[in-house]
């Protein structure tokens, strides 16, 4: 093929992009609304990150579009597609969000437990509450009340002007800061031990969990996205949950 046929190829597939997503953006504006809503941000912060996510979308002629391959519903890819602009406008603003090493020690279901409660602003009660109503709650209200409280406190991240800045006292004991040291490099071992143990997990599998306890998306759409059986991702997730917890144990 010669550069100019490449060229048109290209250019159709802009066209055909953009026409698909111009045929569903109401589709998208629902999704991203729902996104809100679920996550509980601000109008405001919902506005700016609708339009964050549309313009996200449209970059590079299209290029989110361009990828659907067809291996799952649209709806179904762009739900996943909007999960993960969400952290990445989420990353833009606040920084990386990392699960506490007491969280990660405890297994995925407290992972998502401590996500819920202190990055996306839930109650305890209403983050126990989701997980229930969720498909692949496999934890009682019992055991997620147990793990809720056995959570380590943490206060949600805010921006503050430099005047209330201005205000806050300097620590004054050095034994305090000695022990928040020695914390955070405990954490540190912790994230990287078990950032070692995911390495030894197949490409698809980190996928997988990534999807599910970092961008929130449930098993049922998963599987339709990776055209299988919920009931073989769930023993799917089970394996790699137990396989990472046997390296961590180690």
């Amino acid at each position: 093929m010669v550069a100019g046929d490449g060229d048109a190829a290209a250019a159709e597939r802009a066209r055909e992009a953009r026409a698909t997503f111009e045929a569903n953006l109401p589709l998208i504006r629902g999704l991203l609304r729902g996104l809100c809503a679920r996550h509980r941000l601000a109008p405001a912060d919902g506005e700016d990150f609708s339009s964050y996510a549309l313009l996200r979308m449209i970059e590079d002629d299209y290029a989110v579009l361009r990828s659907f391959a067809g291996r799952s519903t649209l709806r179904t890819y762009m739900i996943t597609v909007t999960c993960r602009l969400l952290l990445d406008y989420r990353n833009q603003q606040w920084g990386k969000w990392h699960a506490s090493a007491r969280a990660k020690c405890l297994g995925g279901t407290a992972v998502l437990l401590e996500t819920l409660i202190h990055r996306d602003g839930c109650t305890p009660e209403e983050a126990i509450e989701k997980l229930l109503a969720g498909p692949a709650a496999s934890a009682s209200r019992a055991e997620l009340e147990s793990i809720a409280s056995s959570l380590p406190h943490r206060a949600r991240r805010r921006f503050e002007g430099e005047e209330r800045l201005l205000e806050i006292p300097a620590a004054e004991r050095a034994d305090d800061r000695l022990l928040e040291a020695e914390r955070t490099a405990t954490a540190r071992r912790l994230e990287a031990a078990l950032d070692a143990a995911l390495r030894t997990l197949p490409r698809e599998d980190r996928m997988i969990l990534e999807m599910r306890y970092r961008d929130g998306v449930t098993v049922r759409q998963i599987a339709a996205a990776l055209q299988t059986e919920s009931r073989l991702l769930y023993r799917r997730i089970e394996r790699c949950l137990k396989r990472l917890r046997a390296s961590l144990a180690a």
